[in-house]
């Protein structure tokens, strides 16, 4: 298991999940949001100096770290940085060999090459955007602003491309009942 710790003692823990002992820490400077594994033997970490706010005034930066890692022996050594600045890196996935990371001072996703870090697309349209995940094609983005879940279609050939847009509140449940009739409807004329 890994988790990331923004207290006193910042960085990333790695640690089995039935015993308590720390196998490996990553100790960082600034605030880790986040990781993910492009291979078993390295670790991409999100880092940031700030906290963000709808109507951010002050502006900071937020790293990508590639660590080349080894857990059995407790080791890990930074292979690259790269720093991003005025933005709030929140959430990242890896999906098809692309970096896909939230940017809430943006309101976008960005893409990134997992080795090299560098950009190399942003998909906009999000308002404060906080969690990432892509399963079957899709991606789906939590957004703190307006408080809903942007489902997008991911299509390698296509780029992304909006589906629609749902918003999970109060009223969810009936929202699909009548999505799902007028499926049907559609389906069975």
């Amino acid at each position: 298991i890994s988790i990331t710790n923004t207290n006193k003692k910042k960085g990333v823990y790695f640690f089995y999940e039935d015993q308590r002992e720390t196998l490996l820490h990553i100790p960082l400077a600034s605030k880790a949001q986040d990781v993910c594994f492009p291979s078993k033997t390295r670790v991409i970490v999100l880092t940031t100096l700030g906290n963000p706010r709808p109507n951010q005034h002050t502006m900071y930066r937020s790293d990508l770290m590639l660590f080349e890692i080894d857990v059995a022996n407790g080791t890990q050594h930074l292979i690259r940085v790269a720093s991003y600045v005025d933005c709030h890196f929140d959430c990242c996935i890896i999906h098809n060999g692309q970096l896909f990371v939230t940017d809430q001072f943006n309101n976008c996703v960005k893409i990134f090459d997992p080795d090299d870090l560098m950009q190399t697309g942003e998909i906009p349209g999000f308002d404060f955007p906080h969690g990432l995940d892509i399963q079957h094609d899709l991606m789906a983005v939590t957004n703190y602003g307006s408080n809903d879940i942007i489902p997008m279609k991911t299509l390698a050939s296509h780029g992304p491309k909006m589906l629609m847009l749902m918003k999970f509140r109060y009223r969810t449940r009936s929202w699909i009942r009548r999505w799902k009739s007028r499926q049907q409807h559609r389906a069975y004329g």
